[in-house]
């Protein structure tokens, strides 16, 4: 009997589930993960993480995995937050810098300014007009293609710029970077595998998902070294590495890696266009599966899903990177303690005239604007902390159907049975239900939401090791309830209201140029 230990890489929290051979969670070990936040010259405010102390807590999660197996046959799955990235020496593996996570904001203002430029602006018209001519997606999205600072691209040439040890290491060819499941892979076969694969690679601003590589060509533009990058592999199929021996005591085989949106896809059991997944965590993770990349604009973006030997599948997603980190601030601010509270906390304060902007990052789909300022309008001095938690958890649900509403104007042959949602912030079932009656869809939620990454990482995984094919994985998820569309003249008033809100915090803090 095989057995899969999971390791979900989060922004707040990192979890080692040991999975059956068939998908039955049997146990979990957590850790929790330390941001560093850093105002910049400029405003913006760094995100990273210390890399010798995730690595230590990720080395240490995977060990009491295997002590609890004790000797049994086993593979490892890896499911990572996405477009968190860090750079070092190939020959001595140490690193250059901290991670740098998804959440950094430190290229805003180079982004900005390369959108703006004369190059992206030609690179947009001759999209726009190879779009009229041939029909083609890759020059429709080009037509409107532009930096984000969620991309890897523009964050790793800052550091370059700047770090004097990444240029030296760069002219004598020892310079090597990658997103968290590159990093972790190299660590733990020490230097042999510098790997990706395109779930992860696809959401850094790396990738062309049109030709199904590195988007080779406007990276030289920008001037990105093509030499960092790592080889691109399957999703699954093949073991991705094997673990040092020195490091668990014996050698075992990496046996798949995924972005953690793409494996909550699969851990929600989406295998086709027929449900929608939701991701509730840190962020809000919106995805429809596609047989091919959808050229896509407003914030919405064409990834791959998953590779399994040749054949790719596709995601069209949209986000909100703001969700328990609003959840998260509420509680801090005193507003609830426990979070079993939420249910029962903010069930009667329907009608509060209140409007909460979930931007502490941002506002992402559809306005992609890193100068939107998180807000809470409607304040009157009869507002109390029920009201104002009430209208945060209300923002979460408004959020989803505002990126919906994106989404099915970008995609429009969409007609789907369900959402699929999951997540630590899918237990609130006030949210759930209010995401059913504003998208008129039932919503069902999965099984353990929490661990929905992990899952997907371990039944992908599961491919490699023959433990059932792609067309079997829906068979190992199961719903925990189901949230019917009911009419709600009210909610619907209340989201066009909050949307009018929203709209007067966007574009809120000026850029130093």
């Amino acid at each position: 009997m095989a057995y899969i230990i999971s390791v979900d890489v989060g922004t707040t929290t990192m979890r080692s589930c040991l999975y059956s051979s068939v998908c039955q969670l049997i146990k979990t070990f957590e850790k929790t993960i330390q941001l560093i936040y850093v105002e910049n010259e400029d405003k913006s405010i760094s995100v990273e993480m210390e890399p010798e102390r995730l690595w230590q807590d990720f080395l240490e999660l995977i060990k009491d995995g295997v002590a609890y197996l004790n000797g049994q046959d086993l593979g490892i799955a890896l499911c990572t937050q996405r477009n968190t990235f860090i750079s070092w020496d190939k020959e001595s593996l140490q690193p250059c810098h901290n991670l740098i996570t998804w959440k950094d904001g430190r290229a805003n203002r180079v982004c900005e300014e390369w959108n703006q430029s004369c190059t992206i602006r030609a690179i947009r018209a001759g999209g726009w007009i190879g779009s009229k001519v041939t029909g083609s997606a890759r020059f429709k999205a080009a037509g409107g293609f532009k930096f984000l600072n969620a991309m890897v691209s523009h964050r790793f040439m800052v550091l370059l710029q700047s770090e004097e040890k990444m240029q030296k290491l760069l002219n004598e060819d020892r310079l090597v970077m990658g997103t968290l499941d590159t990093w972790l892979m190299n660590r733990l076969s020490k230097g042999k595998y510098h790997i990706t694969e395109p779930s992860c690679a696809s959401s850094t601003g790396l990738y062309d998902p049109f030709i199904r590589d590195w988007g080779r060509s406007i990276l030289k533009i920008i001037g990105f070294p093509l030499s960092v990058l790592p080889s691109l592999v399957n999703t699954a199929k093949d073991p991705l590495c094997i673990c040092n021996a020195s490091l668990l005591g014996k050698e075992y085989p990496v046996w798949s890696t995924m972005g953690d949106a793409q494996a909550a896809i699969l851990g929600a059991g989406v295998t086709n266009s027929r449900f929608v997944k939701v991701s509730l965590g840190t962020g809000t993770f919106v995805n429809v599966l596609t047989e091919k990349a959808h050229p896509t604009f407003n914030g919405v973006y064409p990834l791959v899903a998953w590779k399994i030997g040749d054949q790719f599948k596709f995601t069209t997603e949209a986000r909100s990177n703001d969700t328990a980190t609003c959840i998260r601030w509420a509680k801090i601010s005193g507003f609830f303690e426990e979070i079993s509270e939420l249910d029962s906390l903010t069930i009667d304060e329907k009608d509060h005239g209140l409007h909460f902007i979930p931007a502490f990052s941002g506002i992402q789909t559809p306005v992609d604007d890193g100068k939107a300022i998180c807000g809470l309008l409607g304040i009157k001095p009869t507002t109390n902390k029920r009201q104002i938690l009430r209208s945060v958890v209300d923002s979460i649900s408004f959020r989803v159907k505002h990126i919906w509403d994106t989404i099915l104007k970008e995609v429009r042959e969409i007609q789907p049975e369900a959402f699929r949602v999951c997540g630590g912030v899918a237990k609130n079932s006030i949210i759930c239900q209010q995401i059913a009656d504003l998208v008129k869809v039932r919503v069902e939620r999965v099984s353990e939401p929490e661990f929905a990454s992990a899952k997907g990482a371990a039944l992908m995984a599961g491919i490699t090791a023959g433990l059932w094919n792609l067309s079997e994985c829906e068979n190992y998820v199961n719903v925990e309830e189901i949230f019917y569309p009911s009419p709600n003249t009210q909610l619907f008033q209340q989201y066009e209201q909050w949307i009018h809100a929203m709209e007067r915090c966007l574009n809120f803090y000026e850029t130093d140029k």
